[in-house]
């Protein structure tokens, strides 16, 4: 027959003592659980603002390069227009000679 005595001395504090640590480890379990949440919730609002501040600074950059290419149109139109280009003085050449068109097929 087994000792009883020899159980109540030794096993079932062993046994205690397990089922203390159990319950410990799963209070860590249920702590490192909350901490990833926090975690992944901090990372989640730092990549949102990653993307929130790219997308300013590209709008941003859009935006200059658009008034600087405005500018620079602007002061183009402000000296006058452009010397013609080839085609446009060549139909200007050929248009109206002697009073009659001339499309630059047929000798005057």
């Amino acid at each position: 027959m087994p000792d009883f005595n020899n159980y109540f001395q030794e096993c079932v504090p062993k046994m205690m003592r397990v089922n203390d640590d159990l319950h410990r480890m799963v209070d860590y379990i249920k702590d490192l659980n909350n901490m990833m949440i926090i975690g992944l919730a901090i990372l989640t609002i730092i990549g949102i603002l990653i993307l929130i501040i790219g997308v300013v600074l590209l709008t941003i950059i859009g935006i200059l390069i658009f008034l600087v290419l405005k500018r620079r149109n602007g002061k183009q139109e402000r000296r006058g227009p452009q010397t013609p280009s080839l085609p446009y003085k060549r139909y200007k050449q050929c248009h109206h000679q002697n009073g009659r068109k001339n499309l630059g097929f047929e000798k005057s």
